[in-house]
């Protein structure tokens, strides 16, 4: 038997769950349909992970989990130039991401939301870092979790050769769609953002269109006497049906 996170199945919601002893997650999604609720589970596919994590930092490592207050929880890690696909550890908390620069301290709010499009520019300092590693540290391999993806995949491009010796007091981070996945890039060079930004391949979404049809009418009319002939109408019945166990 195989296990994964809770999850709320009262309320409608599309949610990828891992499983805790294999590197594989399923899909699911639940609809609130009249007095009951239906939950479909069904396979990995592109662009049903809720985020992919691309550090493009030449010599900094970054560190990110869930953003609630379970000690539990643990950090993952996102090498130099490296990325990682990510999805919720605890699904029925809250769904946004904190994170930090391993060994440096940052001037802007760590808290991440990567349900908008969104992007924030901040100081760097390393030399007053912590250093210290008190924290559960997930790192990721590829046996594990075959999750590490190409930078090229993106369209931005292979980040340019920095010395380790030369500081980086500024970076750089923005959340965005391509496609069908959101990503969230972290660089310390304003010129990938730009090209970003430019990029045609980067889906801005402005509208969201919800349709719920709870009834459907079909009506035949007769043009020439003007009047109608027939009518079929599908629609609810009015009587909520439950039954109590």
């Amino acid at each position: 038997n195989e296990n994964s996170a809770l999850f709320n199945y009262k309320k409608s919601d599309s949610i990828v769950l891992k499983l805790k002893t294999k590197p594989e997650a399923l899909y699911i999604e639940v609809q609130e349909t009249g007095s009951k609720n239906v939950t479909t589970i069904s396979s990995y596919f592109e662009g049903c992970i809720p985020v992919c994590i691309i550090n493009l930092f030449p010599n900094l490592t970054l560190m990110f989990q869930q953003d609630v207050d379970k000690e539990l929880l643990p950090w993952y890690s996102v090498q130099p130039n490296e990325s990682i696909m990510y999805t919720w550890d605890d699904p029925s908390a809250n769904r946004s991401l904190k994170w930090m620069l391993k060994g440096a301290k940052v001037s802007e709010s760590t808290s991440l939301d990567v349900t908008k499009d969104e992007e924030k520019s901040f100081d760097i300092d390393v030399e007053s870092g912590d250093s210290s590693e008190m924290f559960l540290l997930v790192e990721f391999n590829e046996e594990l979790t075959e999750n590490l993806v190409s930078v090229e995949e993106v369209g931005i491009g292979k980040p340019e050769s920095h010395t380790h010796n030369e500081p980086i007091t500024r970076g750089h981070w923005k959340s965005f769609i391509h496609e069908l996945q959101r990503f969230v890039v972290f660089t310390n060079k304003e010129d990938v953002i730009d090209r970003i930004n430019a990029a045609d391949s980067v889906t801005q979404n402005f509208i969201e269109i919800s349709l719920s049809l709870r009834s459907v009418g079909l009506s035949v009319v007769d043009n020439h006497r003007r009047r109608e002939i027939a009518y079929l109408g599908v629609t609810q019945s009015g009587v909520i049906w439950q039954v109590a166990r």
